[in-house]
């Protein structure tokens, strides 16, 4: 986690955690449809703890459905203090993409 992605407490913003979870949920789905995506919805986001300045964020994602042309893609960011060894679930969230033709 940069500096410039943090509050003046520290704490990164949560609209950077919520592009980062775009990007990876669209890295996903591109994969699954071979081919280009847009997001369509960001049905649910759980934020569970704050990701602080100079902390390393594990990203990953999922397909957890298709419909069609669209896939649904959860994602979950956990964030490591390779300080104090400890890693934690920070948010959680479900997105939708279509496949476009």
């Amino acid at each position: 986690v940069l500096p410039s992605q943090c509050s003046k407490n520290g704490m990164m913003y949560a609209g950077e955690l919520l592009s980062i979870m775009d990007i990876v949920g669209g890295t996903c789905a591109f994969k699954h449809c071979h081919g280009p995506v847009v997001t369509v919805t960001i049905d649910s986001v759980r934020f569970l703890a704050p990701a602080f300045a100079h902390h390393a964020l594990v990203v990953s994602g999922q397909v957890n459905a298709v419909f069609g042309s669209s896939v649904e893609i959860d994602v979950d960011i956990h964030v490591e203090n390779s300080l104090e060894g400890t890693m934690r679930l920070c948010c959680t969230g479900r997105l939708i993409f279509v496949h476009l033709d």
